[in-house]
């Protein structure tokens, strides 16, 4: 992601569209370093804890609650918490790819013939057809 700042394309557009990539790929940099060290944060946090010889009682306590039924159920809270690693790395994916668009689309002149707008189309209906498929298999 960082050496995407340095590409020789940057100097080539306009000094307003080269601050809003810049802006967005720090953005999206500045939230994969928080997710790396959030991710670590907690890896540590269940290393000590997994130590302990009570360890395993210790990590269902913080994580959940015992329900009437005497099951065990996660709390709403730290779903959030453990997934937030997870979120800021999907954010800063997201937002570099938002800011690749923006550099695309600033540096593309806008004298096109029609057979320039029919090739943008179809890659980027296949770039999204790919991306829907993805997803889905992950469901």
């Amino acid at each position: 992601m960082t050496s995407a700042l340095t590409w020789p394309v940057l100097a080539g557009i306009d000094p307003s569209d080269r601050a809003t990539v810049s802006a967005i790929w720090y953005g999206a940099l500045l939230l994969a370093l928080g997710s790396i060290a959030t991710a670590a944060q907690q890896a540590v946090a269940l290393s000590r804890l997994s130590s302990h010889p009570e360890g395993l009682r210790q990590i269902r306590e913080v994580l959940g609650r015992r329900k009437v039924d005497g099951r065990w159920r996660p709390s709403k809270v730290q779903l959030v918490v453990w997934q937030t690693p997870v979120s800021m790395l999907n954010a800063s994916i997201v937002m570099f790819v938002v800011g690749f668009g923006v550099l695309v689309w600033a540096s593309v002149e806008w004298g096109w013939a029609w057979d320039d707008v029919k090739v943008f189309i179809c890659v980027w209906v296949v770039c999204g057809r790919g991306a829907d498929a993805d997803f889905l298999r992950r469901l």
